[in-house]
């Protein structure tokens, strides 16, 4: 994996957007299958919470935490 520290939003090659409600249950999955996948381009991956009401947040910010360079979370302050 290529992580992003040092450089500039010009440098990134893809964005990958995760749109997420309650998905306390699956969301690790989600995100440890996009992270394993190896390729020679940076990337930045976009997860927006729409104001879940379960530990979603929690485990978004656990993973943010371990890729703080690769992950962009977005966390609606209401359910939209």
């Amino acid at each position: 994996m290529i992580e992003l520290e040092g450089t500039n939003m010009q440098d990134i090659q893809l964005s990958i957007v995760v749109i997420t409600y309650n998905q306390e249950k699956t969301i690790s999955e989600t995100l440890d299958s996009i992270l394993e996948q190896r390729h020679p381009y940076l990337y930045e991956l976009i997860i927006a919470d729409d104001c879940s009401s379960d530990n979603t947040r929690d485990i978004i910010n656990k993973y943010k935490r371990m890729h703080p360079h690769i992950i962009k979370p977005i966390f609606n302050d209401r359910n939209l």
